[in-house]
């Protein structure tokens, strides 16, 4: 995030990680004061992930996961094509983490070489978010939900982050209820019925990234 002081006009930085983010937030992003950098995974497969957290989920906490997640997606719609946003699928991510990570220091505005782009891929990459999960997992005591203030990674936050899981962890009747769910998103997203041969392309790189 790159905002400007009123007064003296001199650029802050500073970062805003948020599922959800406020009118005053959403405004910043439309007048170009805050640089937003939007990311989005497949809902099948968010589903997936959303679901090994934590015990079993009952029929009304599927639901709750439906209507938050759905909110989610509603809100992330306006930054298709705004003009101000940069919008990552999770997937593209997957296939060539430098090259996101370039575009999103051309959308900041930040002029790194491909030094630094490596160690910041070498920083967020699935290998060092295991360390930080391992090192949560061992200071947690019984069922603490343990995370680190710094990259905000919880206990057991990292489960592969497998492209297509969905396949695998949603049973047909849940499967048919999230996508009736999130119809109006799937396509403007770039998810649908033609993401299975992207799918099956991206099979083969798993979670370099970690999940959403």
């Amino acid at each position: 995030m790159r905002v400007f002081e009123q007064e003296k006009k001199k650029p802050v930085f500073g970062v805003i990680k948020a599922h959800r983010i406020g009118p005053q937030t959403r405004k910043s992003i439309a007048v170009g004061r805050i640089r937003n950098v939007y990311t989005i995974r497949d809902p099948r497969d968010a589903m997936g992930s959303m679901l090994g957290f934590g015990p079993p989920k009952d029929a009304e906490e599927r639901r709750s996961l439906l209507r938050y997640f759905s909110a989610v997606l509603e809100q992330g719609t306006a930054f298709l094509g705004d003009g101000k946003s940069l919008v990552i699928r999770y997937e593209e991510m997957v296939v060539d983490p430098p090259a996101q990570v370039r575009a999103i220091a051309r959308h900041l505005d930040l002029g790194i070489g491909e030094d630094l782009i490596g160690k910041v891929h070498e920083a967020t990459g699935v290998k060092r978010m295991q360390k930080i999960v391992d090192k949560l997992e061992a200071e947690a005591e019984g069922d603490e939900d343990k995370w680190d203030e710094k990259t905000q990674i919880h206990v057991s936050h990292l489960q592969g982050g497998e492209v297509g899981r969905w396949r695998r962890d949603l049973t047909p009747a849940f499967l048919e209820q999230v996508e009736r769910t999130f119809e109006p998103w799937m396509s403007p997203f770039g998810y649908g019925d033609d993401q299975a041969v992207a799918d099956d392309r991206l099979d083969t790189h798993r979670g370099d990234s970690g999940q959403i």
